[in-house]
C-alpha cells in the first residue's frame, strides 16, 4: 500500500511560520552576545500548576528570565506566555511592575497584566515594547552594576596576594 499522506515535508510548509518561543530565543541570543555573557536571558518550557490554567494541558507554556553566571540563585522572570499548537493567538502574562509600566501606552493593551497576540507581527512588536520597558533595563542595570562590584571585589582580592 503506498502512503496517502498527500503533503511535502520541505521549507515550504511552514511558509517561514517560526514558533513564538524560537523568537523569543533570538533575543536572549542578542542580549546574551551584547553583554558578554554576563547577563543572560533565557527560555524554559514549564508546566502551570495554577487553578486557571486547569484544562489547558495542549498548550505550550515558556518562561522568559533574565539571570546572571554571578547571581546563579536570582531569575527576574518578565514574562510567561502560553499558547496552541497552530501558535496565534498567543497570551502573554507579564511581570506585574512591566505590566504596570506598560498599561500608559495607548499602543499596547496590557490590562490585567495579559496581552492577546493575534499574530506574528503583534507579538513580535510586544516583545521588543516589553524587552525595552523600564523595569526590565533596570533589572539589566542592576545585574550589571552587581557584576561589576564582584569584578572589583576579585581584582582587589587578587592585588592583596602581591
Amino acid at each position: 500500500m503506498e502512503s496517502m499522506w498527500k503533503i511535502a515535508f520541505d521549507d515550504d510548509l511552514t511558509n517561514g511560520l517560526k514558533p513564538p518561543n524560537e523568537i523569543v530565543d533570538a533575543q536572549c541570543s542578542y542580549l546574551n552576545e551584547l553583554t558578554g555573557g554576563k547577563i543572560l536571558a533565557r527560555t524554559s518550557a514549564y508546566r502551570s500548576d495554577h487553578a486557571h490554567d486547569v484544562g489547558d494541558d495542549d498548550s505550550f507554556r515558556y518562561e522568559f528570565f533574565l539571570t546572571s553566571p554571578a547571581t546563579p540563585h536570582y531569575r527576574f522572570t518578565i514574562m510567561t506566555m502560553r499558547y496552541e499548537i497552530g501558535f496565534y493567538p498567543l497570551r502573554i502574562d507579564l511581570d506585574i511592575d512591566v505590566a504596570e509600566e506598560l498599561s500608559d501606552n495607548a499602543n499596547f493593551d496590557a490590562k490585567y497584566g495579559s496581552i492577546t497576540c493575534e499574530d506574528e507581527a503583534s507579538f513580535t512588536e510586544a516583545l521588543s515594547i516589553i524587552i525595552n520597558s523600564k523595569k526590565v533595563k533596570k533589572v539589566i542595570a542592576s545585574l550589571y552594576s552587581i557584576i561589576k562590584s564582584k569584578e572589583r571585589k576579585e581584582q582587589t582580592n587578587a592585588q592583596s596576594w602581591y
